[in-house]
Order: structure tokens, then C-alpha cells, then sequence
């Protein structure tokens, strides 16, 4: 099965992993390693790093079709999530329902949801049973418990299967090394550092421990069950903060106990009953608390050094964003005390004493930082120059009626201001740029690394395909075919590789308009009296309708004369762009052989067509003037190439239109023509520079009917044959 755990390269998702992979499952994990590490997962697993509302996950769950989706991103700080509850409700209510609403769109098999005994708050009833009463005090809290009204809200509607486990205080390896998260990891992280450790109240407050492996081994059977709703994964037992800091002294020496007040709004005890899980799942927690401590101990004790490393670094670049901050300012100063000094010295040689260096040391300073610093620098230069001022036997107050004075003032604020505007500006523009490239080279990787997975499945099932028998290893020798980034291309080629495989002369492909209302025949067979109509009706299909419109194959089981034996939707994000039919079968060899020896080579001419979309979209501003529908004259002579060698190989007609002397502008023009040219047509910049149309399986009088229909929006065109 493919398995996707959101958050796998944390704490708890990191175990999960691990045992999904253990038991022979593909892994996947989507993580934007907030609190994540890589270095978590060192078994085989294929990993996305964003976080689980980012759009991209729309593509990873069409590529992957995933089985099951365990769902453990989250923000789990309680304090933080006070502080700042709108990123609390992003991370963990609206990512949830992104996962929700794809594991419905690309038919997800089960949706496991980690909660939180959070969602308790207060509730003193313990041991705590999934039907208590749930009363969270944080946002953390809150937003658990929406989640799991969401999951059960999507089994409802969508019959989404979902589970919701409520995890107690989960503890193990791998858990906050630097001290981030929950009291063991805590305590450990203390020890290992040789400090002393915190004692909130009496200790004698109580927790239900609960080790990770524990918690992933639940998650890992219920993936196989069909159980649904909320469990408790816990111990249901008590242990108390004393008992674990006593485990803790056996294990390493501990400094000392530094006892404090007990904290406001801490909960004295709790337990959840875990006897629902026990039955439905037939799970029990393995480890007792004091094997899962020396498990724990071990682990903190090999990784704590990397642990101080880390945290040495985090203050290397807190020292170094201090510096950086205070360096301009510095030098400014610096630079002010030279201007001085120079001053000083130049004006006892009367040949310098019509040097401003204020203007100087103003204009450098907003060159080389920008508003900020020329500010600074401005107020330093008016305060030099009032001192000057006043040396010479001014006082203030005329001075702020001294004309002159109030000249250069100005001069030095107009300077300084201008020159800080103009550089702040650059690097505003050049910083937009920046972030507009560096967005550009993210989608430009992404869509790569699609491209790239998609070809490795195909060469996988190629390889499977090459050791099997009959037609099916006649595939990989054809199948090349249609290796390209070129719709066109795939289409064309798409024809040969059908013919081959199925050995058929009888073979078309539609493509489907924007409104789903007609399809225009777009590539065929080149046997001479196969001749299918150039555009048919959505309602043509009749009971197939519905069918192939939702992404589907349809057989012509009932042998309806008029409609293809076979057709194939060729669908890009879950919309139908393209129809294959298959239209005559000798009848002997209608059977489920050779129906999935259609739907095999469909899926590999499907994949190749959405590769080459996506291609496509992604070189939209190469390939197209912009704002019009007119290709580049590159874009255009490949296009029309392709059509003149489709013609050749395939007997597909086709016209050529050219505008004569258009009156309006490319924009003017591309949106009168976008309402008259159907989706198979394409039009562009010849190599003489003028406008072309391109009508796809059009003959002389289609083409005489486009033109006039041009006419009648005021565009003049011609048949262009090639020769004037």
C-alpha cells in the first residue's frame, strides 16, 4: 500500500514510519519541517517538504493515488497556541480539512487523525473514556477537538473512513532534544546537559505515559482495520512526576531538584481509559514506563551532544543578527567621526573651504544604506552645521531666521532623503525580483520532480510490462512513442503506439471543449475510409455520459451501433480533457485481456499528456506574446511543423488562415479571435511576422466559413497556401 503521514519526519511521525516501512509498505511523507528533522527517517521513503495547506498537495495525492493518510502535522505548543491562535487554526484546523477534502477527491481508503487528551481540558472523571465530557481550555485544545467533528463530519457525508486517537502524553527518542516539548524530554534534556531539574508543586501530580512505539504500532493496526471514530491510545495509568525523576537518578546522576510553586491552571492528574482500543483493535501498550525511560535515556544519551551543538548555533545566530543589525549604525558613526576629523582639517587651507563634506558623507551613506542610515546621517550633518554655525558667533534663534541657514538644511534633508528613496527603491525592485525568480525556480523544481516521478513509475511498469508475455511486452518496445513534452506530439503519436499495440486501424481522439458541450476531432487513423465526424456532441455518448465524464473507461458491452467498442477519458485535475475511441474490434477479441491492454496503454498515453500540460502551463510566458493567444514564432513554426508531418504520416488535413493587415493590436485581436477558433486551432507570429490561424481537420469550405465569420468581426483573412 502507499501510506502518507503528514509530520513523518517528527516525533511520533517519524515511528509511524518507520513501521509502515517495516511491513513492506511504499512511505511518503509531507512535512515543512517547522519542527521536523530529515535526519529523523533513515529508512526508504519519498518526502515533500511544505506544509499541509500549500497547493502543491493537490498534485502529490493525484500522482501517488495514496491508500491511507495518517494525519500528524500540527502545531502542538499549548503557550503558543494562545499567543497566536490564527496560526494555531491554520496548522491544525485547515490543513486538516485540506487532507480531508483530497483523500476524498483521490478516493483515500482510511484517514487516521491524530488528536489530543487535550481536548479533555479540566475533566477530573478519570480515567477519562471517549465519552466524556470534552472541555478544552486552549486553542491547541479547541482545534483537536474540531478536528475530530471534521473527520467524523466527512465520514458522514463523503464516507470518508476516519479515526481519531486521542493520544495521552506520548514520550520516547527523538522527543525535543533541546527541551521544546512535553516533561521527559524535558528532564532529559536537563540531565544530559548537567543541570538542575524543575519541580513544579508536590510531584506528586500524575500523567498517563504513554511510549511512542506503543503509539505508532496503534496507528499501524488501525490502517488495517475498519474501525472508526475516537480512541484513547494511552496506558490508562498513572504515574507520577516524582516516580519519573526517581527513574531518571537511576539511570544518571541528577544535579539537583530545584522545587517551585505549582503553576496556575496545571491539572493535578490524568488518565485516559484506553479498554475501547484493547477491544476494537486488539492493541496493548508493550513498554512499562520504566523500559520506555531507558529507551529514551539511551537515545538522549547518544544525541545530546548534537543537541548543545544545535543550541550553540541557534545563539551564534542570534549574536550574528545582533551584529548585523548594529554594524550599519556603527559604521555610520565611524564614518561621521572621519568626515569630522577631514573637516577639521581642510577648511585651515582656504583652497578646501568651499568643500561641503557633510553632502559628501551624506550622499555615500544613502548609497550604501538606504533611507535608515542617511536619516541618521542627515540629522548628524544639520547637527554639525548648527554647531559650525554657532561657533562663528550665531546664536540659535537667528539662525532660525537666517535664510541661508535654512537652505542648507534643506539641502542636506533633500539630498539625503532623495539618495535614501532612490536606493531603498532599487532594492525593493531588486528583492521582488529575487522573490519572484526564486518562486519561479520552486515551481520550475517542483514540476521537475513530478516529471521525474512520473517517468520512473513508467519505466517501473515498462520493466514490468517487458518480462510479461504476448502484447504486454510489445508495449515497451512502442510505448517511446510518446515520449515528449508536446501535447501535439502525444496525440500523434498516441495513434501509432494504440495501432500497434492493439492492432487497430480504427482509432480517434477528441479534445474536449471548455464547456464539455462538444468535442473536436483532433488525430485519427490514416485509413482512407475511416472517416469520423470532425465534431460531435457531448450528448453523443448517451449512458456513457456520465461515465466517461468522471474520469472513467466505458465498454460497449451492449454493442450500440453508432458508438466506439471502447473509449478512454484522458483526464488532467480530475477534469476530462480528451476522449480516446477505439471504434471497430474484431469480435473474437472482445475480452477482459484486451480490455486492460487498453486501459494500460491509456494510463501511460494519460500520464504522458498531463507531464506535458504541466510542462506546458509552466512555459506559458515563453511561449505565448503576452496577454494573447498568439505563440512566439518559434512556438509556432514547432507547431505547425508538427501539423505538416501529421498530415504527411496520418492523412490529417488541415487549413491555414492569415490575417491580412490587422487594423488592431495584439491584444485587441487575440480576444476577437479566442471566441471564433475552437480548442484543436491554434494561431501565431509566422516567420514574416504576420498573424496565422491554424484550423485542425478543417477542409476548403470549413475554412471559407471561418473566414467569413472573421469578416463579420471586422478581420480580414485568406487561405494562405504557402506561395505568396
Amino acid at each position: 500500500m502507499k501510506v502518507l503521514v503528514t509530520g513523518g519526519y517528527g516525533f511520533i511521525g517519524s515511528h509511524v514510519v518507520e513501521r509502515f516501512y517495516r511491513e513492506g509498505h511504499e512511505v511518503y511523507i509531507i512535512d515543512d519541517l517547522s519542527t521536523g528533522n530529515v535526519k529523523n527517517v533513515s529508512c526508504k521513503h519519498k518526502g515533500y517538504k511544505f506544509n499541509v495547506v500549500d497547493k502543491k498537495c493537490d498534485e502529490i495525492f493525484k500522482i501517488n493515488k495514496f491508500h491511507i493518510v495518517v494525519h500528524l502535522a500540527a502545531q502542538i505548543d499549548i503557550s503558543k497556541s494562545i499567543e497566536s491562535p490564527f496560526m494555531d487554526a491554520r496548522a491544525n484546523i485547515l490543513g486538516l480539512v485540506n487532507m480531508l477534502e483530497l483523500s476524498v477527491k483521490y478516493k483515500v481508503r482510511k484517514f487516521i487523525f491524530a488528536s489530543s487528551a487535550a481536548v479533555y481540558g479540566n475533566n477530573e472523571n478519570i480515567p477519562l473514556k471517549e465519552d466524556d465530557e470534552c472541555i478544552p481550555v486552549s486553542p491547541y485544545g479547541f482545534s483537536k477537538h474540531i478536528g475530530e467533528q471534521y473527520c467524523n463530519k466527512w465520514m458522514e457525508l463523503f464516507h470518508l473512513d476516519t479515526i481519531c486517537f486521542r493520544f495521552s502524553n506520548v514520550y520516547g527518542p527523538r522527543q525535543g532534544i533541546n527541551g521544546d516539548a512535553g516533561v521527559i524530554s524535558t528532564y532529559m534534556n536537563r540531565i544530559m546537559n548537567g543541570q538542575e531539574v524543575n519541580l513544579f508543586g508536590s510531584g506528586e501530580q500524575t500523567r498517563d505515559f504513554v511510549y511512542v512505539d506503543d503509539v505508532a504500532e496503534a496507528i499501524y493496526k488501525a490502517s488495517e482495520s475498519y474501525a472508526a471514530g475516537v480512541f484513547n491510545v494511552s496506558t490508562s495509568t498513572q504515574s507520577s512526576i516524582n516516580e519519573i525523576i526517581s527513574i531518571l537518578g537511576r539511570l544518571h546522576k541528577i544535579k539537583g531538584i530545584v522545587k517551585k510553586e505549582a503553576r496556575n491552571g496545571d491539572i493535578k492528574h490524568s488518565c485516559l481509559d484506553n479498554t475501547k482500543i484493547k477491544k476494537t483493535l486488539d492493541w496493548v501498550p508493550l513498554n512499562n514506563l520504566e523500559e520506555g525511560l531507558k529507551q529514551t535515556y539511551v537515545w538522549f544519551y547518544d544525541n545530546y551532544k548534537s543537541g548543545n551543538s544545535k543550541e550553540e548555533q541557534r545563539q551564534k545566530k542570534k549574536k550574528h543578527y545582533f551584529i548585523k543589525k548594529a554594524l550599519p549604525y556603527i559604521e555610520n558613526i565611524i564614518f561621521f567621526m572621519i568626515i569630522l576629523l577631514l573637516d577639521m582639517f581642510l577648511k585651515k587651507d582656504s583652497a578646501f573651504k568651499t568643500i561641503d563634506l557633510k553632502i559628501i558623507y551624506i550622499i555615500i551613506v544613502g548609497i550604501v544604506y538606504g533611507t535608515g542610515q542617511s536619516i541618521i546621517s542627515i540629522i548628524l550633518s544639520c547637527t554639525l552645521f548648527t554647531y559650525e554655525s554657532m561657533s562663528i558667533g550665531k546664536d540659535f534663534i537667528s539662525l532660525l531666521f537666517d535664510t541661508g541657514f535654512l537652505l542648507q538644511l534643506n539641502v542636506y534633508i533633500l539630498i539625503g532623503m532623495l539618495v535614501g528613496y532612490v536606493i531603498d527603491k532599487r532594492e525593493k525592485d531588486a528583492n521582488s525580483s529575487r522573490l519572484t525568480i526564486e518562486a519561479m525556480e520552486e515551481e520550475y523544481s517542483f514540476l521537475q520532480e513530478l516529471y521525474n516521478e512520473t517517468y520512473e513509475a513508467k519505466v517501473q511498469l515498462q520493466n514490468q510490462i517487458i518480462n510479461s508475455e504476448d502484447s504486454f511486452g510489445k508495449i515497451y518496445g512502442v510505448i517511446r512513442e510518446i515520449d515528449s513534452l508536446e501535447p501535439e506530439c502525444i496525440f500523434e503519436s498516441a495513434i501509432d503506439v494504440l495501432e500497434k499495440i492493439l492492432k487497430t486501424d480504427e482509432i480517434s481522439i477528441y479534445i474536449v471543449d471548455r464547456n464539455e458541450k462538444y468535442l473536436r476531432l483532433t488525430v485519427k487513423s490514416s485509413k482512407d475510409k475511416f472517416l469520423p465526424a470532425k465534431t460531435i456532441s457531448s450528448e453523443y455518448f448517451m449512458e456513457a455520459k456520465e461515465q466517461i465524464f468522471h474520469g472513467e473507461i466505458f465498454v460497449n458491452k451492449d454493442m450500440n451501433q453508432g458508438m466506439p467498442m471502447l473509449i478512454a477519458p484522458v483526464v488532467n485535475d480530475s477534469k476530462t480533457i480528451a476522449v480516446i475511441m477505439l471504434h471497430n474490434v474484431e469480435f473474437e477479441r472482445l475480452n477482459l485481456y484486451y480490455e486492460n491492454l487498453f486501459r494500460v496503454a491509456c494510463k501511460l498515453i494519460n500520464s504522458a499528456i498531463i507531464r506535458a500540460y504541466l510542462y506546458e502551463k509552466a512555459i506559458d510566458r515563453e511561449r505565448y506574446i503576452e496577454g494573447t493567444i498568439f505563440l512566439k514564432k518559434e512556438f509556432f513554426e514547432k507547431m505547425l511543423s508538427i501539423k505538416i508531418k501529421a498530415m504527411v504520416k496520418n492523412k490529417s488535413e488541415f487549413s491555414m488562415l492569415k490575417i491580412s493587415n490587422p487594423k488592431e493590436n495584439y491584444m485587441e485581436l487575440s480576444q476577437n479571435l479566442s471566441e471564433l477558433i475552437r480548442e484543436t486551432d491554434f494561431t501565431g507570429v509566422g516567420a514574416d511576422n504576420d498573424i496565422y490561424i491554424v484550423l485542425s481537420n478543417a477542409a476548403d469550405s470549413d475554412s471559407r466559413l471561418v473566414i467569413n465569420r472573421l469578416k463579420d468581426k471586422g478581420i480580414e483573412a485568406y487561405k494562405y497556401s504557402g506561395e505568396d
